[in-house]
């Protein structure tokens, strides 16, 4: 009996900590409070005219992914041209969703880029802080950092497309 006692024990230890751990793995997934995801949802809907775009990007992009794209990008492009007014793109992150981390509902980490005068890429890693009453960007800050972990350097400048010349050595 004592045995059966200390293999139930165990099990339901087991099961406890790994109820706990999804649990706390589905709350970390949606940290934004319900203002911020309304907010966000607001401006996704200004920005994405297509619905089909809307709701293929609301369902496969992370929280941080929006975030980063929709609220702190553009707040990004105009504190670089503070300092930078050469810079004309930015992006938030490594890839389709990596390179971010959505610490709290304050707060987005992560690494970036800004293209300065057309050509150069720059990295960074920046802080985006959010308010979670309402969802608006109230800081965005940014550390230039040529060996940001994760920074792929993005293909230089537009692509030139040259028509194709036949040249014949001289007989």
């Amino acid at each position: 009996m004592g045995i059966q006692l200390n293999c139930s024990k165990r099990w339901f230890g087991m099961v406890a900590v790994s109820a706990l751990f999804i649990l706390s793995s589905s709350l970390r997934a949606d940290m934004l409070t319900f203002a911020q995801q309304s907010y966000l949802e607001q401006v996704m809907r200004t920005q994405i005219k297509n619905d089909s775009d809307f709701q293929s990007i609301r369902a496969e992009w992370t929280e941080a992914h929006k975030v980063a794209e929709f609220l702190c990008r553009p707040v990004a492009l105009n504190t670089l041209r503070k300092t930078h007014p050469e810079v004309d793109k930015v992006f938030l992150g490594n890839g389709k969703n990596g390179g971010l981390t959505l610490l709290s509902s304050s707060l987005l980490t992560g690494t970036g880029q800004y293209r300065a005068g057309g050509i150069n890429w720059v990295p960074f890693s920046f802080q985006c802080a959010l308010s979670p009453s309402v969802g608006t960007v109230t800081e965005f800050t940014y550390r230039l950092n040529a060996s940001a972990l994760g920074v792929r350097v993005m293909a230089p400048g537009p692509v030139v497309r040259m028509s194709h010349h036949m040249v014949r050595p001289p007989l």
